[in-house]
């Protein structure tokens, strides 16, 4: 499922076919997340899981195409980790 069929899906489900509301609503969602995780570096939503920056050290890296290596920087990624509500479903699902 992409953005655009999210949305319709939202619109559909809880917003009696707005999908202006339910692209506001998802924005905000996203918005929030990625705000939290650059104030405190952690979201955690109960059942659904949490969202958390990681930290990767700078290493070396090297070019599959070319053979060439070269630094990579140290960089933080935002991680998600399912929480057990989630994995439950989704464990069902695909039984």
């Amino acid at each position: 499922m992409n953005k655009a069929e999210l949305i319709g899906s939202l619109a559909g489900d809880h917003f009696g076919a707005n999908k202006a509301a339910a692209t506001r609503a998802l924005n905000a969602v996203v918005e929030s997340i990625s705000n939290g995780l650059v104030d405190t570096g952690r979201v955690s939503i109960t059942g659904f899981g949490v969202f958390e920056v990681t930290h990767r050290d700078a290493r070396m890296v090297r070019n599959p195409r070319t053979g060439e290596r070269k630094q990579a920087d140290a960089v933080d990624l935002p991680r998600f980790r399912p929480g057990s509500d989630l994995k439950e479903r989704v464990n069902k699902a695909s039984k």
